[in-house]
């Protein structure tokens, strides 16, 4: 985790800092959903659950010297209804294994 993005993470969601940066590697491992806001065409969004909690990860595509890199933009907690939300709007899709 970039320090970019743990300053934002910070400075956005500073209630929840602590949790999602202690627990990035599981969270990454536990993936419940994927999709792409239609606001932010580049990058997708995982959500995961840990310690009850659901949590959305924002990660951008990003391309350097003819590489292509994932970087995480943002992180931070998410309701069941919104993910409700992004689901019937198709922003969002279950995957299969858990």
């Amino acid at each position: 985790l970039e320090s970019k993005a743990r300053n934002k993470i910070y400075d956005k969601h500073r209630d929840c800092y602590a949790q999602l940066v202690a627990h990035f590697h599981e969270l990454v491992s536990q993936v419940l959903y994927v999709g792409q806001s239609p606001h932010n065409q580049d990058s997708f969004e995982i959500i995961a659950k840990v310690e009850e909690q659901l949590i959305l990860i924002a990660i951008s595509h990003q391309a350097e010297h003819k590489a292509k890199y994932h970087v995480v933009k943002s992180a931070y907690l998410i309701s069941e209804q919104a993910i409700e939300r992004r689901l019937r709007t198709g922003h969002l899709k279950k995957l299969g294994h858990h």
